[in-house]
């Protein structure tokens, strides 16, 4: 499972406010979030995982899911807490995924680039290690078999947008149209790996625009095509905001 920030959703999953993990993808999450996050030892995160897996799963049965907490409790030293909010992807990027010819192998693309960049920004490397499955979670894709998976993805490998390992039993990509100099040039924000191939076909769809402060594309219509700027989230913060600084003046008139 593809998770872009393991705080956040340890926090979630503690809080009760997510249904989309399993015991044992939580498991994993949770070892880290306690020995890295809230720097507990062996016995203290043993506790805090059971505590809350209880919490979320009432009829769990903890003696089978006794060795696997204790390896996740061992391996949470082993890899670091990752902890992104956003992946930011650059103008120069899109100029190149635009540049594809077939829609769904620019959606492909972005898939790769959006989870190359994840992983150098936490690993320092713009390789994808991913099973097919994996990558079409965040490409979204359709498709009829799994040759056509492997031919999409050959497509891209003629483009020389993409490197394969050079060992024979190694499915690993190398991505080769990362940005690492303009991050400040950004056209889209990607907050999530779940179907951000979506963005992108909304990034290229006249009626949607994308939030100026967190990224999401919103739907645009009407006379609110060109005057609106931020998605309806953003929009009642920033409204909330201008009411408080608008209390504030008149309060010291």
């Amino acid at each position: 499972m593809l998770i872009m920030n393991e705080v956040k959703d340890a926090e979630s999953i503690i809080n009760k406010k997510t249904n989309n993990y399993t015991p044992g993808v939580a498991i994993g999450v949770l070892a880290k979030y306690y020995i890295k996050k809230k720097n507990m030892n062996f016995l203290e995160a043993k506790a805090a995982i059971k505590s809350t897996l209880i919490s979320n799963w009432p009829c769990i049965n903890l003696f089978e899911w006794n060795e696997r907490i204790d390896k996740a409790i061992k391996n949470a030293k082993k890899f670091p807490l990752k902890e992104i909010n956003e992946i930011p992807i650059t103008q120069d990027e899109v100029k190149i995924i635009n540049s594809i010819p077939v829609k769904r192998h620019q959606r492909l693309a972005f898939a790769l680039l959006v989870i190359a960049k994840f992983n150098y920004m936490v690993f320092g490397h713009e390789w994808v290690n991913n099973s097919i499955d994996e990558i079409n979670i965040v490409a979204g894709i359709k498709w009829n078999n799994i040759d056509s998976k492997y031919y999409d993805i050959h497509e891209l490998y003629l483009k020389k947008l993409i490197l394969f390992s050079k060992k024979p039993d190694n499915t690993s990509m190398k991505v080769l149209y990362i940005d690492k100099r303009n991050i400040d040039d950004v056209a889209i924000k990607v907050k999530s790996f779940n179907n951000a191939g979506s963005i992108w076909a909304k990034y290229n769809n006249a009626n949607y625009k994308f939030c100026i402060d967190c990224g999401t594309p919103f739907k645009v219509s009407g006379k609110s095509r060109r005057r609106k700027v931020r998605c309806d989230e953003c929009q009642h913060v920033e409204y909330q905001k201008k009411s408080r600084d608008g209390m504030r003046k008149l309060r010291n008139c």
